[in-house]
């Protein structure tokens, strides 16, 4: 994990990805200094989650990263996590390598972030039961509405703020007790 995150935090992106400028010194110094923060927090909270000691092990891992670009590419296991919530801002993407980490995850929240669609890693998430993606410019196309369907122990389902262009197919969802598609651009 540490060779991946010290790779991850040298790869700095040159241009901003939403506005297209390019970075200036001062902005790379201060991108290199969120990304190794960043992965410091994530390289702390993985050393100490304590597999031999399940009561004692802290299950829930939540960021507010400022950095540009995507978040880390990972290869190592996370699946002892339940609870999953980052907030971004819209010049932030998630790579599927980075969320395919956390296969325990039961509670995903993602805010304020560039995925543009339904993440497909949350297919490989069996317990997941919460599923917030709030202002992550998601469109739903046939593979989004297919991913959701086949999400069927969701108790909660918030998209919230989203161009989904289409309502969501939720009648595979039978133990939905929440929704909330407000601000998403259907009209039913």
């Amino acid at each position: 994990m540490s060779q991946d995150l010290a790779r991850w935090v040298a790869d700095l992106p040159t241009r901003h990805p939403v506005s297209g400028h390019t970075l200036n010194a001062e902005e790379l110094a201060a991108e290199r200094i969120e990304r190794s923060e960043f992965a410091q927090k994530l390289e702390y909270f993985w050393r100490h989650r304590l597999p031999q000691t399940v009561e004692l092990r802290d299950n829930t891992f939540v960021a507010r990263p400022t950095f540009l670009g995507e978040l880390p590419a990972l290869t190592c296991d996370f699946s002892h996590v339940s609870v999953l919530s980052l907030t971004g801002h819209d010049a932030l993407g998630i790579p599927a390598h980075f969320l395919e980490c956390f296969s325990g995850v039961q509670h995903l929240e993602l805010r304020n972030m560039a995925l543009g669609r339904i993440p497909t890693a949350i297919t490989d998430m069996p317990a997941l039961s919460f599923l917030m993606l709030s202002r992550c410019g998601v469109v739903l196309g046939a593979e989004g509405q297919k991913l959701l369907a086949s999400l069927t122990r969701l108790k909660m389902l918030d998209l919230f703020d989203n161009p989904l262009g289409v309502a969501p197919d939720i009648s595979a969802l039978k133990s939905l007790t929440f929704i909330d598609f407000s601000n998403t651009d259907i009209d039913r």
